[in-house]
């Protein structure tokens, strides 16, 4: 984005007006959306156009569970996304993803283990 530093709109160049109105345009028109793991993967294992021989029957399944998850025949939330199921594994369930190996307590608000009564009167 280009910092506009000018008072009036009408003194702005037109030029410089065409170009700010082109990137409002392409930002209202591009999406935020982020990209899902699954996408990530494939995209991670293709090797000239095509999979090798252990991922493709992987790719094929997440091609077979996108659509099924288009078509809204099963739904897709949290750690059972497409990849999950498609790999068969669930993720290392004290692992924040991206987070270089942090707990996710360490992010997220859990509670804290309270005391017992029995740990209070010792």
């Amino acid at each position: 984005m280009v910092p506009v530093y000018h008072i009036d709109w009408r003194v702005v160049l037109v030029e410089l007006k065409e170009k700010l109105w082109d990137c409002v345009k392409m930002q209202k028109t591009s999406s935020r959306k982020p990209i899902d793991r699954w996408v990530l993967w494939k995209l991670a294992r293709l090797k000239k156009d095509e999979y090798d021989d252990v991922t493709r029957p992987v790719a094929g399944k997440i091609n077979e569970l996108s659509k099924v998850v288009e078509e809204g025949k099963i739904t897709c939330v949290g750690q059972k996304d497409i990849l999950t199921l498609a790999l068969g594994t669930s993720e290392h369930p004290r692992l924040v993803r991206e987070k270089s190996g942090k707990k996710p307590k360490q992010f997220f608000n859990t509670p804290k283990p309270t005391k017992t009564l029995e740990e209070e009167e010792c």
